[in-house]
């Protein structure tokens, strides 16, 4: 937090670390998504409490065997979601977030980037593997 005084008193200014955790997930080659896995376009702002993680993956064909067929964008896996606040799941700010990842292989391929945020902004981040599998991007046309 950055305290700035001004003739009329004290401000404070805090920038949420959600914009550079967006930039840093897509430096490593993920999509940013919303805790919801929605992946997240430029106009999109991110969740202050935390930010999902996808990972792409390739299209495929559609068609008779494979010929002539039309490429089709398969969903994104959700990889995780990085909880800088959640009561259920004790995540604090300025503290200590939480990882929550969707499925084993999820869960070793983001601790070494988790490593990196953790040093990079000097917090506690705990790991919890929630599922065996990872969930799929979610669409806003899905039924919740």
């Amino acid at each position: 937090m950055q305290n700035q005084t001004t003739e009329k008193g004290q401000v404070s200014f805090y920038e949420s670390p959600v914009y550079q955790i967006v930039k840093q997930i897509k430096e490593e080659g993920y999509l940013p998504a919303s805790i919801n896995g929605a992946k997240l376009d430029e106009s999109d702002s991110p969740s202050h409490s935390g930010v999902g993680i996808l990972k792409s993956r390739p299209p495929i064909k559609q068609g008779l065997l494979g010929f002539l067929g039309i490429e089709t964008r398969q969903r994104a896996l959700h990889l995780g979601t990085i909880w800088l606040e959640n009561d259920r799941l004790g995540a604090k700010s300025d503290s200590n977030w939480k990882l929550e990842a969707y499925g084993r292989e999820s869960f070793s391929e983001l601790k070494e980037f988790m490593g990196d945020m953790s040093s990079k902004y000097n917090v506690k981040i705990d790991s919890i593997l929630s599922r065996e599998t990872p969930h799929l991007e979610a669409y806003a046309s899905d039924d919740y």
